[in-house]
């Protein structure tokens, strides 16, 4: 199929860098004990960050030399975080499930080595049917002889259930929160939803961490600070910055 561009912020600061490497790390140590072969990545509410978390942990574990493949599972919307070439086939994620586009039609390679992406392909009908039917069954099997992570960004668990579906298909789970915009009851509630279908929690992801933060979370770490940004005297928080 295509050959989809993305652009990461990995390159833009080294302190993002080592966060997405450390979260990255933690997962294949936790692989060591308990399969996390494909991971669902959620959230509380809408615009947390889960879905920037989503791109960059796939592409550092594809930099890390793993095979990965990113999964847009979110049927409810048009795909607005990668630019689809016009004349590239608008077939993914909906088309497989509802049996009008097979396997080989909807995976993407990428600029990036060893990445793989598979888009939603827009809105679906029935996006609940289509996360419970077989071919999701199916898809995922395939997935998972292919790839050794399947990265799948869902939407957040605020008000639909399509998360916790893939929740109880996929290894593990991991939440999302954004500093300043999450509610802790929100996150707890989010938690109790997953916990009640028995899904593996990998832990909870902090999006948008500014400087300060990360520095009294992680102040042994100076290295983090070697690297300089344009917007470095700024104290505002960086979209892109996470705390595993």
């Amino acid at each position: 199929m295509a050959n989809i561009r993305f652009h990461s912020c990995l390159q833009e600061n080294q302190a993002v860098r080592d966060a997405y490497s450390m979260l990255s790390g933690n997962i294949h140590l936790g692989k060591e004990n308990k399969d996390s072969k494909s991971i669902v990545i959620t959230s509380s509410e809408p615009k947390a960050g889960k879905t920037s978390i989503a791109v960059n942990l796939a592409i550092t574990l594809a930099i890390w030399g793993k095979k990965t493949i990113l999964v847009d599972a979110d049927m409810r919307k048009e795909t607005t975080y990668v630019s689809i070439p016009k004349w590239v086939s608008n077939l993914g994620l909906a088309q497989y499930l509802s049996g009008h586009a097979e396997y080989e039609e909807i995976i993407c390679y990428t600029n990036i080595e060893g990445f793989k992406y598979l888009p939603n392909g827009g809105v679906a009908l029935n996006p609940i049917g289509n996360l419970c039917s077989e071919r999701f069954n199916t898809l995922l099997e395939r997935l998972k002889e292919e790839f050794e992570y399947i990265i799948f960004d869902s939407p957040s668990l605020d008000t639909i259930s399509d998360a916790v579906i893939i929740s109880t298909k996929v290894d593990s789970a991991i939440l999302v929160a954004k500093i300043g915009k999450s509610n802790l009851k929100a996150i707890k509630r989010s938690k109790e939803k997953l916990e009640k279908v028995n899904a593996n929690i990998l832990g909870v992801v902090i999006n948008d961490v500014s400087k300060k933060h990360y520095k009294q979370y992680l102040s042994s770490y100076k290295y983090l600070y070697n690297a300089r940004c344009k917007n470095e005297k700024n104290e505002k928080p960086s979209k892109n910055a996470v705390l595993a």
